[in-house]
């Protein structure tokens, strides 16, 4: 995909287009970049950073860094902005391309009126210890993990207790930059991303809860993927093969029909019983 960039053929204005190279670059960069630091607050000094573009027009950290607290303060128009700023200093710089990518899905999908919907998440939740970058996300990130989390408390409880930690990650964090016990939540600009396809965090839970589970759960899920073996017109996408990746995938699916505007059809009557029943947990 990188040669498509070099050659002009790169449709710019596909915002997916933007994510896989920046997918591809990331995946390719054998070296941290020298920035790299925990995800901050959203709420930057953007002063010291026009102070840093005033010296270097073309000085790509706090190109993003301006983009990324512009996408995370509910303004991704702005934040495509600069994000197209550092592209053209640096089409080669992959967080450029991955929070270009992110700020044209936001404004698409109109995602932040979507997370309006979700509720108001709670300001200290029991669980809050799983995620140690909670107290730097913004409100509306905050509601996406909690809608994540809330019907899998009682896994997600066990899994805190059990040392786990799930880390949201910088834009600019490659998957090798991850510490040892750690496991990846979700970038920040992918989660921001509540769509169908989306919600990382979701995902990352289900998929370390089933883990996390007793045998009578393991077994309603094994359940589940039996229904869907002998009815697959109604659980379509979804992968057979590992139980735990299709509880994870089917729990998005369910997260993400349970909170659309526009829901369409149906979930399984199955899906929807085991689900119900997990939500209504209480961790002792």
């Amino acid at each position: 995909m990188q040669a498509m960039v070099a050659t002009g053929l790169l449709d710019a204005r596909s915002g997916h287009n933007h994510y896989l190279l920046g997918l591809e670059m990331r995946a390719n960069a054998e070296e941290p970049l020298a920035t790299l630091a925990p995800l901050g607050p959203a709420d930057i000094d953007d002063g010291v950073l026009h102070a840093r573009l005033g010296v270097d027009p073309a000085d790509v950290d706090a190109l993003c860094q301006l983009g990324l607290s512009a996408l995370r303060c509910a303004d991704p128009r702005h934040g495509g902005r600069w994000f197209r700023r550092a592209i053209e200093a640096d089409p080669h710089y992959f967080p450029a391309q991955l929070g270009l990518a992110a700020s044209m899905r936001v404004e698409e999908q109109g995602t932040f009126s979507a997370v309006k919907r979700l509720g108001e998440a709670p300001d200290n939740p029991a669980w809050a210890p799983l995620f140690p970058d909670w107290a730097v996300l913004t409100t509306s990130e905050r509601r996406i993990v909690a809608a994540s989390v809330s019907p899998l408390q009682h896994w997600a409880m066990a899994l805190m207790e059990q040392g786990a930690q799930l880390r949201i990650l910088p834009l600019e964090a490659r998957l090798a930059d991850v510490g040892e016990g750690e496991w990846v939540g979700a970038w920040i600009h992918d989660l921001l991303d509540v769509d169908e396809s989306g919600w990382p965090v979701a995902e990352q839970v289900a998929w370390r809860a089933f883990g996390a589970m007793e045998a009578d759960d393991q077994r309603a899920v094994l359940d589940l993927v039996a229904d869907a073996e002998e009815n697959p017109h109604n659980y379509p996408d979804l992968d057979l093969s590992d139980p735990n990746l299709f509880f994870a995938r089917c729990y998005v699916d369910w997260l993400a029909d349970r909170h659309s505007e526009a829901r369409g059809r149906p979930m399984p009557a199955p899906v929807e019983k085991v689900f119900a029943a997990m939500a209504a947990r209480k961790h002792l």
